[in-house]
């Protein structure tokens, strides 16, 4: 089996080619893929921290506080102290931030109704399905990576 066969590329270059179309269909309302899942995401869990965030959407901190600040500085998202731990934020989603994440789930939709055309509902239930047995197999090896790295971390502080 050659790279242009195996499962990693396809699943890849598919989902590059998803990027660059939503990345297409969101350029007029002036955000970016990544930033409409933060703002999602802060939509469906109103006061979530910055930290819960990255981990809910599957980010590094760093570039989550990125895409908030830019959200914010867009009037999309607030930030509000949180009133039970003062070094912490809430973030919140701003009236205008709602009506965009409304339209943008509008163009999500078409986009996911577009991939699906010329799908069976049988073939599309199990391609989703198939789709999740992988993604349980990369979480899998993702927390046994992070064991493996953790427990190499450990040995090596006692080796000092």
């Amino acid at each position: 089996m050659n790279k242009k066969d195996s499962l990693g590329y396809a699943i890849c270059t598919t989902a590059r080619k998803i990027h660059r179309c939503l990345t297409a269909r969101f350029e007029k309302y002036d955000i970016t893929p990544e930033q409409w899942i933060v703002l999602r995401a802060v939509f469906e869990n109103e006061g979530i921290s910055q930290k819960t965030l990255a981990g809910l959407v599957g980010k590094d901190p760093n570039n989550v506080k990125v895409l908030v600040d830019k959200l914010v500085r867009k009037a999309l998202l607030v930030r509000q102290t949180n009133p039970e731990d003062k070094r912490a934020f809430s973030l919140f989603v701003m009236p205008n931030g709602r009506v965009l994440n409304y339209k943008i789930q509008m163009e999500n939709d078409h986009m996911l109704d577009y991939l699906a055309e010329g799908l069976s509902g049988r073939e599309l239930n199990r391609f989703l399905q198939t789709l999740d047995k992988i993604n349980g197999t990369v979480d899998a090896d993702e927390a046994r990576l992070a064991a493996e790295a953790a427990a190499a971390t450990k040995t090596a502080g006692k080796a000092e």
